[in-house]
């Protein structure tokens, strides 16, 4: 898909930059480079927001117009898991390859790195992630559950213990547009 958006000549990508603010009455936004922390003022015909539930786009929609916004939160929650490339290879996991590994209440979701490492996602239960705060609990869970994964234990122990619980939220704003200049991903 950005491959096919970078082919027209009236889209502009901004990569390595954040979004800082948005004017309305002037079409501009402020990005910042994030490697140079430089900022530079771009003037917008249109603006599509496409930066998921934490939206940045979203709270400038809202701005200037009375909107209604909702959040609803999935009955489950996650965290990352990172295998480095020693366990990737003790794994013998594919260079190409997403995985899934489902149980009864859980999955994990993996997706290769360019760098040879995985990245995964872990999805429980809400509340179920408080009965995995120690090494032992980790092991104990994953040897019933996951037996194949354990050659990756001290890889899934470190990103579980020091890894944030992430959640599942849907958010709904209504208008999800401002006039005929910003449009914010609502699903």
């Amino acid at each position: 898909f950005l491959e096919q958006v970078t082919r027209h000549s009236l889209i502009t990508i901004h990569y390595g930059t954040s979004l800082v603010s948005i004017n309305h009455q002037e079409k501009t936004i402020l990005v910042q480079n994030t490697k140079s922390k430089k900022c530079s003022t771009v003037v917008c015909d249109v603006v599509f927001g496409a930066d998921g539930v934490n939206s940045q786009v979203r709270s400038f929609v809202q701005q200037g117009q009375e909107t209604k916004h909702t959040q609803e939160y999935a009955q489950w929650d996650y965290k990352q898991i990172t295998f480095t490339k020693a366990s990737v290879k003790k794994l013998d996991m594919k260079r190409h390859v997403a995985y899934t590994w489902t149980r009864k209440d859980a999955s994990i979701l993996a997706f290769p790195n360019n760098d040879g490492s995985v990245v995964a996602m872990f999805v429980l239960p809400k509340n179920s992630f408080a009965s995995l705060a120690s090494a032992f609990a980790i092991k104990k869970f994953f040897r019933n559950n996951f037996p194949d994964l354990l050659p990756a234990l001290f890889d899934i122990t470190e990103s579980l213990l020091k890894n944030p619980e992430g959640y599942f939220v849907t958010i709904h704003t209504d208008p999800w547009y401002y006039k005929d200049f910003i449009a914010s991903n609502n699903p």
